[in-house]
């Protein structure tokens, strides 16, 4: 899985880095700069971040909106402030049409060994969330994945059978978060993103948006005979049922349309497709019910007399 990274210069402020992190186009060559470089990379991008320069509403909405542009996902770091802050935070920040249903925003900052500081270092919140969402396939949740933070900065309350955590709220909010589990060390647990969205939700359809784009463009241009356009369906349903072969999805169907082809549209070389699909849930609560039945002892009692 490649990986880009842009290096800009520190400005002479704070202020001047973050814009040089934004970048945009160089005026005499119009060359792209900072984060608006990522658009010019080869490979369809998934997952993008700036661990330590993502904690503004600011940063995070250029990011979301360009995450939006190019269907990639966005790791934001947090406010280093309490639960109730993160969650006030959480709620500023911009809706879907601004893109944030694909932004996941991480709380507490992790520490890891440093062999330079000879001591652990306190990394960004982002840094590790981003590479747990690497770690899974796009329509899989980067929850529950096991991290190498050795303390975090900002101990957060966690427990799989109580609701009522601090860890609880931030999921609530769209907020992820670091905690100490049984799986051994610090887990990132959520799974939303800032809208409350599954962001494996975000991921499943930017896969399929990503490849019904790479396989119509070699259908562009051709005359819309009937042979084709029962060809073009049947391309997509016979890969549509491969995602359910492989548990990607739970069902799909592929259809023309039935009200929004019309003469008008054919005419003008448009015609739609409808491509249903359902979206497998991840396992976000687990729910025991625990009953002690007098019936089972009666029957214990008739076996032991």
């Amino acid at each position: 899985m490649p990986v880009y990274v842009v290096i800009v210069e520190e400005g002479a402020t704070p202020a001047d880095t973050i814009n040089n992190v934004i970048g945009g186009n160089e005026p005499v060559t119009g060359r792209k700069l900072g984060l608006a470089a990522l658009s010019s990379v080869p490979e369809d991008l998934t997952i993008i971040g700036a661990p330590g320069f993502t904690g503004t509403k600011a940063v995070a909405g250029e990011f979301a909106s360009f995450g939006k542009r190019i269907k990639a996902r966005v790791v934001l770091d947090g406010k280093d402030a309490s639960v109730a802050d993160q969650v006030t935070y959480s709620g500023e920040l911009g809706g879907a049409d601004l893109g944030f249903d694909r932004c996941l925003l991480v709380h507490n900052m992790p520490a890891v060994y440093s062999k330079a500081a000879k001591k652990n270092v306190f990394l960004s919140p982002s840094s590790l969330a981003i590479a747990a969402l690497a770690k899974v396939k796009q329509w899989e949740s980067p929850g529950n994945q096991v991290t190498f933070a050795e303390d975090v900065s900002r101990v957060v309350e966690y427990n799989i059978l109580d609701t009522s955590t601090e860890g609880d709220l931030l999921n609530r909010y769209g907020v992820s978060y670091y905690a100490r589990t049984i799986l051994g060390g610090f887990s990132l647990l959520g799974n939303r993103s800032i809208t409350g969205k599954f962001i494996s939700y975000v991921g499943l359809e930017d896969a399929i948006s990503r490849k019904l784009v790479k396989a119509g463009q070699k259908a562009m241009a051709k005359n819309l005979t009937k042979s084709f356009m029962d060809q073009e369906v049947k391309r997509i349903n016979d890969w549509l049922q491969t995602l359910v072969a492989d548990e990607t999805i739970p069902g799909g169907s592929v259809y023309l349309h039935p009200e929004l082809n019309s003469v008008e549209k054919y005419k003008n070389g448009t015609w739609f497709i409808v491509i249903d699909y359902g979206r497998y849930a991840p396992n976000e609560h687990m729910v025991y019910q625990l009953n002690a039945r007098d019936e089972i002892i009666e029957q214990f009692l008739e076996d032991v007399l």
